[in-house]
């Protein structure tokens, strides 16, 4: 990664946001109760956005044709949900278990040890696996998705992660 990467992003992330509120496109304006106590204004729905672009900049040489379906399948799935297309809690997650699931057997990534023992022999029966780590990434995204509902806090969270990573690996 080049050491101008993290600067393009940020520069993105400032002329989306000024874009979108200045043509009042994909504004989070639905009135929900929850939105109201976090926040008055008009919030532009622009993350998943970003977090393509990003994926897609720092990663353009190393990304393969499964990395471009997982990426765009999680992105339109966040977007329909925002544009209130897609309204049924259960439909969406559902379609994340498969999303996740058909991405893990098409990279065919697997876990090998976890640590604890039962869950070791379970995990060598492949759709065990599958399912299980399918399973653990949907309660992952799904969680994310509910501290998200407060602007900043799941972006705080993750920069705090990757500070740590950042340290503890150099």
């Amino acid at each position: 990664m080049k050491i101008y990467t993290p600067l393009l992003i940020f520069a993105l992330i400032v002329v989306f946001n000024f874009l979108f509120l200045k043509f009042n496109f994909l504004l989070s304006n639905t009135g929900e109760k929850h939105q109201n106590f976090a926040t008055k204004s008009s919030v532009p729905l622009i993350g998943g956005i970003l977090i393509l672009l990003s994926f897609i900049i720092i990663y353009k040489e190393s990304l393969t044709l499964i990395y471009y379906y997982l990426l765009i399948s999680i992105f339109l799935l966040g977007l329909f949900s925002d544009a209130k297309i897609i309204t049924s809690a259960k439909i969406r997650l559902v379609l994340q278990f498969i999303i996740i699931l058909s991405y893990l057997f098409f990279s065919d990534l697997r876990l090998s040890v976890t640590g604890v023992e039962i869950l070791d022999s379970l995990n060598n029966y492949y759709f065990f696996n599958y399912l299980f780590i399918s399973f653990c990434l949907t309660i992952l995204i799904n969680g994310n998705n509910f501290i998200d509902g407060l602007n900043g806090l799941c972006l705080g969270y993750y920069l705090l992660i990757i500070y740590f990573i950042y340290k503890i690996t150099f």
